[in-house]
């Protein structure tokens, strides 16, 4: 685990070489951390990003469970057209719906209609504009 300022970064494995940690597994350990760091008060009064993954897991979301699980964890968003000049969108991922994708920006609630959305993938909190 590697703790700066700003950013938590937890990276999981299993004891199996066979075996790699699912979406869900990073999703679960997220919460837990989460719920420690919180209890604990190990960063204080510091605001961060906790951002758990595994070397084997991929980064894209597709599923629906997927979608729930990482409700509020970074992701990159990509468009089919430029929107205001864009096609990448990175923020925390908000709501989700069939209609369509909330992602939070600089604590701005953007919403992408189901259609315009291709791809949505986890990335690192220091991905995210400042």
């Amino acid at each position: 685990m590697r703790i700066n300022a700003r950013t938590v970064e937890v990276v999981i494995t299993t004891a199996h070489d066979d075996q790699t940690p699912s979406v869900e597994d990073c999703a679960l350990v997220s919460r837990r951390v989460g719920d420690i760091i919180e209890h604990a008060s190990y960063l204080g009064d510091v605001s961060y990003s906790l951002n758990v993954s595994t070397p084997g897991t991929s980064d894209l979301i597709e599923t629906p469970k997927q979608l729930q699980a990482f409700r509020g964890f970074p992701v990159r968003l990509t468009t089919r057209q430029p929107i205001k000049g864009k096609t990448e969108f990175f923020g925390s991922l908000g709501k989700c719906t069939e209609s369509g994708t909330q992602l939070i920006v600089k604590g701005r609630l953007l919403n992408f209609e189901a259609h315009d959305v291709i791809e949505l993938r986890l990335c690192k909190a220091s991905e995210l504009p400042s």
